[in-house]
């Protein structure tokens, strides 16, 4: 039996314990009252209009899911509510650039602007999505461009360079890929995403063609739009908080960055991980070499999207290797690292989704119209060369 010294003791124990639980449930619920007077908090989700299809993907034999053609409504998240309408050719509509400044009877030139959630605009109105911001830059620099966006959210290297090749026509004046890339912990993107659409698609090589059993759209989907039930308890708990708690998205949205950019580098040096990343970017190098040769004279820019946590712990491993492999398949390069690092950065980006905010998207589409204004130049040149070159040809044939 206790002594009743020490069931004295334990029943103080006790009563503290208590004390302590419930002041900590009172701090935490006035908390969440004072986060949900400044923070509306919503789930991430698309939302249709009454007239639009359910769904904004449908599943696709190759591709695994694509945007469904006509789908339109709005995209909400707790950070954002953006309308979102998706052309009869199932593509993000861009509104048309201003014509101010073209000279006149310019021709037009097509330009394919293609990667993933950062292409089409999670978080960024019609206008301000990278497409759309590119335009611009360039109807000012007096180039009149079509610049189609063919970015999709959740897609990794491979079916983005499949959906490209849809597109990819005679018509064709330049290739604009923006490859969401991060450093080796930085979890799901381009490089290491190239490894699990391989996996689910049961075909990693670039070369090969289409296969039978293509996942469904709720298998390749972004992970925001998979089932619960399939993620561990702990992520499960956390999509939990993020969807119902204001005070949650509070402290996520004063130290959430930062702490993502700890735990990546203290997760950085895993063996698995450090696997899975190398594999990608064998598969990117595979790939990019696909395109390339699928493009021909085509000029290619390759646009390197950073995110967050990675500029906060000054990382520039994923700058120098796609670059390598930049030059490696003959197209132009911008480090977006580069250009959205500095002070500020954090103002770039949405800190709770990650993606960028308007600002963000203008700064890097500002820093790739002249790099592609300089490629089309040079195919232009390159062009007229070789026009010259057949006339004088000809020329010298007839004299003769």
């Amino acid at each position: 039996m206790l002594g009743p010294r020490l069931t004295s003791r334990l029943r103080r124990l006790g009563q503290g314990l208590v004390l302590l639980a419930a002041s900590t449930l009172v701090a935490l619920v006035l908390g969440e009252a004072a986060a949900r007077s400044v923070l509306d908090v919503r789930p991430f989700r698309y939302v249709a209009d009454a007239d639009s299809p359910r769904h904004w993907n449908l599943d696709h034999p190759t591709r695994g899911y694509a945007l469904t053609p006509g789908w339109h409504g709005r995209l909400e998240a707790t950070e954002y509510a953006v309308r979102v309408e998706i052309d009869p050719q199932g593509l993000r509509s861009t509104p048309d650039a201003p014509v101010d400044g073209l000279q006149p009877g310019a021709s037009t030139v097509r330009i394919l602007a293609a990667g993933d959630s950062f292409v089409f605009g999670v978080g960024l109105e019609p206008d301000e999505t990278l497409p759309a911001r590119l335009a611009h830059h360039l109807a000012a620099a007096g180039v009149d461009a079509e610049v189609s966006n063919l970015g999709v959210p959740g897609y990794a290297l491979q079916p983005t360079i499949l959906h490209l090749e849809e597109w990819l026509d005679e018509a064709t004046d330049a290739i604009v890929l923006f490859l969401y890339v991060g450093s080796r912990a930085s979890g799901a993107n381009d490089v290491t995403g190239a490894v699990e659409f391989a996996r689910a698609m049961e075909d990693p090589n670039p070369d090969a063609g289409a296969v039978d059993d293509a996942p469904t759209a709720n298998d390749s989907a972004p992970t925001a739009t998979r089932r619960l039930s399939a993620r561990p308890a702990a992520k499960a708990t956390k999509t939990w908080l993020a969807r119902r708690s204001a005070l949650y998205n509070a402290v996520l949205v004063a130290i959430g960055p930062r702490l993502r950019a700890w735990r990546h580098g203290a997760t950085a040096g895993q063996t698995g991980e450090a696997a899975v990343f190398e594999q990608g970017w064998t598969l990117t190098d595979l790939w990019l070499e696909r395109l390339a040769r699928t493009a021909k004279d085509v000029p290619i820019v390759l646009v390197l999207v950073p995110e967050l946590p990675d500029l906060l712990r000054d990382v520039d491993q994923p700058a120098r290797r796609l670059e390598a492999l930049a030059a490696r398949h003959a197209a132009a390069y911008v480090d977006g690292a580069a250009v959205l690092d500095g002070p500020g950065v954090s103002a770039l980006y949405y800190p709770l989704d990650g993606h960028l905010r308007p600002a963000g998207a203008e700064r890097l589409a500002a820093a790739v119209a002249p790099v592609l204004t300089h490629a089309l130049d040079a195919r232009a040149s390159r062009s007229d060369t070789a026009s010259s070159e057949t006339t004088s040809s000809e020329t010298t044939r007839t004299t003769s």
